[in-house]
């Protein structure tokens, strides 16, 4: 079974104004065993707690985002372990997809900033366009 370093959390939680930021810290692959499952629970829990409204995942390797099941804890387990993972798997994501807003940011770009625009989802430029473009005029002076 895969133990994680018990000196870093699985993942690093922040509540900010209108968001919780769950940053994921098992580098470089982030595998989805046990102690990340919990994280993403605890980030969930923290979403509901403080009416955030939105739960931002992201890895805490800049530039680079990756995070799938975690191989060596699978072959670890027996027939009956195996089923309780993806049980708890199940039930962590399921729990995420329940949440009103869920966003996967994957620091892709150095420098990059996060802006999160309430009442949007997928075409913030159409749905919230006032907002859209204070945030591209931040941006831009940003800058300069």
């Amino acid at each position: 079974m895969a133990v994680e370093p018990a000196s870093q959390p699985a993942v690093e939680i922040a509540i900010r104004d209108s968001f919780v930021l769950a940053r994921l810290c098992l580098p470089p692959a982030n595998p989805v065993g046990p102690a990340l499952l919990d994280g993403l629970d605890a980030a969930a829990d923290a979403v509901v707690r403080t009416g955030a409204g939105t739960l931002v995942i992201c890895s805490a390797v800049e530039g680079f985002f990756a995070a799938g099941a975690d191989i060596k804890h699978m072959r670890s387990l027996d027939p009956t372990g195996f089923a309780a993972y993806g049980m708890h798997m199940r039930r962590v994501y399921d729990r995420i997809e329940s949440l009103s807003a869920v966003s996967i940011a994957a620091s892709m770009i150095a420098g990059a900033k996060f802006k999160l625009i309430a009442n949007s989802g997928h075409s913030a430029y159409f749905e919230q366009p006032a907002a859209f473009n204070q945030a591209l005029l931040e941006f831009f002076a940003a800058l300069a």
